[in-house]
């Protein structure tokens, strides 16, 4: 059988009052931010930029006004295919992003670049990313 707490001790332990902080009304400036302002040229931060080539999609054409995609590069995640890039087919519907691989190898193949070519020709001549996607779907 259980042993019953008064209700008064259970309360003690939820009591803060040790632990509440009477405030004054004074305000007291906190001077650490001064020496932020007092910094010379040679003390200011220099920030690294990131080599675009260094993304992950490096390689793209710009999308028309037709919305009909683009080409651009990637490397896969994962352990086993990180050092190769491939080329993907990117188009927008809608407002989400849908991608499809561009089946040949990675971009150093013949047959890849190719194919890669074939795509931007059709991009460039205006063709929908619909008649795209399914001439990918067939090669």
């Amino acid at each position: 059988m259980r042993k019953k707490v008064p209700a008064e001790s259970q309360s003690a332990l939820f009591d803060l009052t040790p632990y509440i902080v009477e405030r004054t009304g004074e305000y007291i400036p906190d001077s650490s931010w001064e020496k932020f302002d007092s910094l010379t040229p040679h003390e200011t931060a220099v920030s690294e930029s990131i080599d675009p080539t260094d993304d992950l999609v490096s390689e793209s054409i710009a999308v028309s006004e037709s919305n009909n995609g683009c080409i651009s590069t990637y490397a896969p995640g994962g352990t086993a295919r990180t050092k190769s890039e491939y080329y993907r087919y990117s188009w927008r519907e809608n407002s989400r992003l849908h991608h499809l691989h561009v089946p040949g190898g990675n971009t150093g193949n013949a047959i890849a670049q190719q194919r890669a070519q074939k795509i931007k020709d059709a991009i460039a001549s205006g063709m929908p990313a619909q008649e795209i996607i399914s001439k990918l779907l067939k090669a």
